[in-house]
Parts: structure tokens; C-alpha cells; sequence
């Protein structure tokens, strides 16, 4: 995050559980941020940025996977980082061959 916001300027959203942490996300360069427990979660980011998103850093897997599709622009990259919980049986896979966006996945789990 502070790599991507402070040396590339990028304008970061952190999704966190508890908003108790959003200060700290903000001093580490996150300009929003949003909880996973929103009923609204993608549409929150969306109408915060005001539009669909340039990229997506996910650590968490299957449990945003929709939402990270749904506020990415087309032709745009999501990155799964770490070791993400990961289904075969997504109902979203599709999305990503249909709708040709750039999937990139590594981290321990390979």
C-alpha cells in the first residue's frame, strides 16, 4: 500500500473487517477504506472512486473474488497475493476469460 500510493501515487482502497484500523490504513497511504462486511462493498467502491478500478491486489481469495471483478475495469489486472483461499468451482471464472481480464495468482500455495 505505501509503496503504491506514496512512490507510484496511486489511489488506494483498503477493505478491512473492523474500521477501528482506518486511521492507521490512512497514515500508510490507503486514501479510502471500506469493510468486507458492507452489504453494498462493491458498489461503496465504485461510487467512492467513481467507477471501476485500475487493478486489484487480493490476499484474501474467494471471499472478494466477486466484488473484485465487479469493480475492475475490463482489460485491467487482478493480482492474488499470498496464500488465498481458492475454490475451482468459482462462478466468477468465467468472467475473467469472457471478459478478458488479466488474472495473476502467486504465493505459497503454487
Amino acid at each position: 500500500m505505501q509503496i503504491a500510493s506514496k512512490v507510484f501515487g496511486a489511489k488506494v482502497f483498503a477493505v478491512i473487517g473492523d474500521l477501528a484500523g482506518e486511521e492507521k490504513l490512512k497514515e500508510l497511504g490507503a486514501a479510502h477504506v471500506v469493510s468486507y462486511h458492507s452489504e453494498h462493498l462493491a458498489e461503496d467502491i465504485l461510487n467512492v472512486n467513481g467507477g471501476p478500478v485500475d487493478s486489484v491486489l487480493d490476499v484474501v481469495g474467494d471471499a472478494l473474488f466477486d466484488t473484485s471483478l465487479r469493480v475492475l475495469k475490463k482489460r485491467r489486472e487482478v493480482l492474488y497475493l499470498g496464500i488465498c483461499r481458492w475454490t475451482a468451482d468459482k462462478s466468477g471464472f468465467s468472467d475473467i476469460v469472457f471478459k478478458t481480464y488479466h488474472h495473476v495468482r502467486f504465493g505459497a500455495g503454487d
